[in-house]
């Protein structure tokens, strides 16, 4: 999934909102269109995206 979290639902780990917490535990990953924000294993920045796709290839 894409997104760019205009609302900041999920940019950030401290106290995270629920859509944060259902996305980090079923998606397989998630990537953000912004610059300023938490990543995690799950939740990375758009730059990664297509190391991402080249690994799974």
């Amino acid at each position: 999934m894409i997104t760019p979290d205009n609302d900041e639902e999920i940019s950030f780990k401290d106290r995270p909102k629920k859509a944060r917490i259902v996305m980090e535990h079923e998606l397989d990953g998630l990537y953000l269109a912004k610059s300023h924000f938490d990543q995690s294993p799950k939740i990375k920045g758009i730059e990664n995206l297509l190391e991402d796709l080249k690994r799974l290839l």
